[in-house]
């Protein structure tokens, strides 16, 4: 087993890095490819849960639940939590206070809680105490390097824009329940039977007949309608998913973890390595939810679409980005839109948006993928932009031009302008992309626009050989 100290010494060298980087990519390629687990693989994953759980010091559940994507568990779990909750205190007509839903799912979320900080977090936080002192003062060592992705950004961007994404999802799809200060319980429940779908609905039956065997049928019914319709207007969990990662979510950092277990050997705690490689298992599957009364998880997707921008570090970077459909997908069909890594509906990327829904937009991130998505030659000739002056070479890029326009000052947070110009490198596909760099309505020559979005002066600008 290597020394700690000669370990970290060769990881600063520039072949331990190339070593790091091949570790990485392989590790990636095995562990976060889309596709159904095998039943042996689902064995596998429990076994991991189960361990964490034990590290928690919270008891194996008895009951067990797949669900075929994020998006049923997301609503189906914290609900039927509190109608277990509210069955076992036989309160189920205590579902107007929303006080008390509050209180009976937040003690629920409280084991996710527990079993997060003893399968990962203790284990993150042991593996940055045995290397601290050890990195070179500038950061730049590849320990440095892959340390800080540990202990901040464990989550890879895929991950975190699944949750970005369902959480505006999740925000409308409260929108289109009624008042509940107006509603009757029975409008409720109509609008409550209209947003869930059927197999969120199912999960949450499943789960609370298994928890609950005793309870009546109406019990039961009162309890699985009265907590998803109340949970969906708490929406407790919409800022924030309570799922904890599954193979888009701690992987990358699980790699880094395997590199220092396996190929360097540091030594760390009795129990460390061993609760690392729990934790990898338990994060095999989709998104898991581990409750006090029952564990619900997700199938992983089965197709993910992701575009490469750069081969540099410990991974190459991705994001997630389809053009033509959903960039991530699951086996009960369910689907999230992602434009160049920015979540969108999905009928942006599927038929395209007009002008005057575009311009109805009120995020401007969103806003500009529509564009983008449209072309902003085909946005600038509907929308009527005005041009301001005329079009002119490009100085930092040979060959192409540059065009400045006005942007309606009604459908943007502020006045501005518009600067139309081509990609220096050339895509995959031969061609060069088009793009819009909002600049403020202050600049008013095309060439001054450009040299503002470099943060440099016009003449500054002028110099460049190649911007992009």
């Amino acid at each position: 087993m290597a020394h700690v100290g000669r370990a970290v010494e060769r990881l600063s060298r520039d072949e331990e890095l190339a070593r790091v980087r091949a570790f990485g990519r392989d590790w990636i390629e095995r562990n976060q490819r889309p596709g159904s687990l095998t039943e042996a693989e689902w064995a596998t994953w429990e076994a991991g849960a189960r361990a964490c759980y034990g590290y928690a010091d919270v008891p194996w559940p008895s009951v067990v639940v797949r669900v075929g994507s994020p998006m049923v568990g997301e609503i189906a779990a914290p609900a039927a939590q509190a109608a277990i909750r509210l069955l076992r205190t036989g309160t189920v007509t205590i579902m107007a206070d929303d006080d008390r839903l509050n209180l009976l799912i937040t003690d629920a979320v409280n084991v996710i809680g527990r079993v997060f900080d003893a399968a990962e977090f203790a284990l993150y936080q042991e593996l940055e105490w045995s290397l601290q002192g050890r990195v070179d003062g500038d950061g730049s060592s590849a320990v440095g390097s892959v340390t800080r992705e540990i202990v901040l950004g464990y989550e890879r961007e895929t991950a975190a824009g699944v949750s970005r994404a369902w959480a505006e999802a999740y925000a409308k799809l409260r929108t289109q329940l009624p008042d509940e200060t107006e509603a009757s319980r029975e409008a409720e429940r109509e609008a409550a039977r209209r947003v869930v779908s059927d197999a969120a609905r199912g999960a949450v039956h499943t789960v609370v007949r298994r928890a609950v065997p005793e309870a009546t049928p109406a019990d039961l019914d009162d309890a699985v309608h009265a907590s998803l319709t109340r949970s969906l207007q708490w929406g407790g969990n919409a800022s924030a998913p309570t799922w904890l990662p599954g193979r888009f979510g701690a992987r990358a950092a699980q790699g880094i973890v395997a590199y220092f277990r396996d190929v360097v050997q540091l030594r760390l705690g009795r129990s460390a390595w061993t609760r690392s490689r729990a934790h990898e298992d338990a994060s095999s599957a989709g998104p898991w939810w581990p409750y006090r009364d029952f564990v619900m998880v997700s199938d992983p997707p089965t197709e993910v679409h992701l575009e490469p921008l750069s081969e540099g570090g410990w991974r190459p970077a991705e994001r997630l980005h389809n053009g033509t459909g959903p960039a991530i997908r699951w086996p009960n069909g369910d689907g999230l839109h992602f434009w160049h890594g920015v979540p969108v509906p999905a009928d942006l990327v599927e038929a395209g948006w007009s002008v005057d829904r575009i311009l109805a937009e009120p995020n401007a991130e969103v806003r500009r993928c529509a564009i983008e998505r449209q072309g902003w030659d085909w946005f600038i000739e509907r929308a009527r932009l005005t041009r301001v002056g005329e079009p002119v070479a490009d100085p930092a890029n040979p060959g192409q031009t540059l065009s400045l326009y006005e942007l309606p000052g009604d459908d943007f947070a502020e006045p501005s302008r518009v600067l139309l110009c081509t990609n220096a490198t050339v895509e995959r596909d031969g061609t060069r992309r088009r793009y819009g760099l909002v600049v403020p309505a202050s600049v008013d020559d095309p060439v001054s626009a450009a040299a503002w979005t470099f943060g440099l002066t016009e003449a500054e600008y002028r110099t460049l050989q190649r911007a992009t």
